[in-house]
């Protein structure tokens, strides 16, 4: 790889200091000096930026993109954006640590992480990490709760034991070692829905000995363990003051809802922090998201794993009480509409109500028949397309939020599924949009999208512009636009096409 020396580029470092004009060299894929005027190099490729911003990588906090990853994508609609590290295992969903009968865990979490080749190691974090030589992005993976515990205790709805909990601790010991950035979890998913907030804290205590955050998807599907009354929010908070550890608030976003009332969603955070709890959070710019079908499924049908699971589902006399139980919790999911159908292919951005007067049955019967045909495969979005996409009214919201120091941006993508949801190619590209529209300069952008994220998963050889990091570097025009991105020292994207080159690596916490 040639030397690398980028003039007259207007540089935002990731600290949120104003650009200064300068130039960049790079050689052996990291960053060697940083300067206003610096010294040629016969044997380096010079770049005139034409006085364009140059900012670090934007790391995107929160993804689903490991099989992708592990699979040997280039990661196309990624780095166009300009995301050169990708934060894996979000949700308490990973592809490790599972071995032996663990790794059934697999066709669990595919509607979410697609699967991965049958070669990927899934024993451990470490072996994750290095499936490949290169990557289509930098690499980096979160602890993730649902195969810590199905590895640890299997796939029941049963209370944890001692013994269950210290094999947990040390799993989730030995993934920070092998380089996991954080703990996640995931409480709308299984089994990780299984747990009671006490068993969170005391993996979240593990979780502050390294100094890592602890990532949660809040609860949404409740337990016998859960103390009654308890809004998830605040066991959230719970868990980072008992524990100590430093709390990322995963998808903690303004909604269709509750627009132009940010105050009510930020109070909490403002409290916490006055309370002296550490805590982000993490958004992306569209009103609503998306997600596995199987979330609408009762606790009682998910007890045992994937193969518990789908034999319920295909048991006739079973079939009417899940029905009732997702009329239950989902009385509008008629509107829903699929992302993800590899068994029902025309069924996909067609209305879960259409799909079901086709059948003659109920949305929920229909639903019932779609989970067991596609052995719990599937993806949904609340809203069609269309309306995502002309939605643009809380874009105002999203500025505001974006100013707060605590807030990251992470796309929520799903890139395995058929027809993903707009944020999964678009997510930064529209918080560029926004912020371009909405006055944010170039060097918050390069805080909020690189600098910071890199402090809070403690990727510190990465997420800035000084000398020693990894050369994760883009171009943004006049207008906010990716003209030109590396990894690593090496151009993946050159005025604003991809080159389809697997530059990246294993990004792990510098501790």
């Amino acid at each position: 790889m040639k030397p690398l020396h980028l003039k007259n580029a207007r540089i935002c470092d990731g600290s949120g200091r104003s650009p200064v004009r300068g130039e960049v060299f790079v050689s052996g894929g990291r960053i060697r000096a940083v300067g206003p005027s610096l010294p040629g190099d016969p044997g380096a490729e010079e770049i005139d930026l034409g006085g364009s911003f140059l900012l670090p990588g934007f790391i995107d906090v929160h993804t689903h993109s490991e099989a992708a990853l592990v699979n040997g994508s280039f990661r196309e609609e990624a780095v166009l954006q300009g995301v050169t590290t990708e934060i894996c295992g979000n949700c308490g969903i990973g592809l490790a640590p599972l071995t032996g009968t663990k790794r059934e865990y697999l066709y669990l979490a595919r509607s979410v992480t697609g699967m991965p080749d049958e070669d990927v190691p899934t024993g451990g974090i470490g072996a994750l990490l290095h499936a490949r030589k290169a990557y289509g992005t930098n690499f980096a993976v979160l602890a993730a709760h649902s195969p810590l515990r199905a590895e640890a205790t299997g796939f029941g709805d049963e209370e944890m034991t001692p013994e269950g909990m210290e094999r947990m601790r040390s799993l989730l010991r030995t993934a920070f070692r092998e380089g996991a950035c954080g703990f996640s979890t995931g409480l709308a998913y299984y089994p990780a829905a299984f747990c009671a907030t006490w068993e969170i804290t005391e993996l979240c205590r593990v979780a502050g000995e390294f100094g890592l955050p602890f990532c949660i998807h809040q609860r949404s599907v409740a337990n016998r363990y859960f103390p009654e009354g308890l809004h998830p929010l605040e066991e959230a908070f719970r868990i980072a003051e008992e524990s100590g550890v430093h709390l990322q608030l995963s998808h903690y976003k303004t909604r269709r809802g509750s627009l132009g009332r940010t105050a009510e969603l930020l109070e909490p955070v403002e409290d916490g922090l006055q309370r002296g709890i550490s805590v982000t959070a993490d958004f992306y710019p569209y009103p609503v998201g998306c997600g596995s079908v199987a979330v609408v499924l009762p606790l009682w049908v998910m007890d045992g794993g994937f193969r518990a699971a789908l034999a319920r589902l295909r048991d006739p006399a079973l079939t009417s009480r899940i029905a009732s139980d997702i009329a239950a919790a989902y009385p509008g999911a008629g509107e829903y509409t699929f992302t993800h159908a590899p068994a029902h292919p025309d069924w996909v951005d067609r209305r879960f109500s259409d799909m079901a007067g086709k059948q003659g049955v109920s949305v929920q019967e229909m639903l019932v028949r779609f989970l067991a045909e596609e052995e719990l495969d599937g993806g949904y979005m609340p809203l069609e397309r269309e309306q995502i996409e002309t939605d643009r009214r809380f874009d105002g919201d999203f500025a505001e939020l974006l100013r707060k120091e605590y807030y990251m941006v992470g796309s929520d993508t799903l890139p395995t599924h058929m027809h993903p949801h707009p944020r999964s190619d678009g997510a930064f590209t529209r918080t560029l949009e926004i912020a371009r529209t909405h006055g944010i300069p170039p060097e918050m952008i390069a805080r909020r999208l690189a600098g910071r994220p890199a402090e809070v998963f403690r990727l510190g050889d990465r997420g800035g512009i000084s000398p020693g990091r990894w050369a994760d570097l883009i171009l943004l025009d006049g207008e906010y636009r990716v003209r030109d991105v590396w990894i690593n020292g090496t151009g993946v994207v050159r005025d604003g096409a991809c080159l389809h080159r697997l530059a990246g690596m294993p990004a792990v916490p510098v501790l």
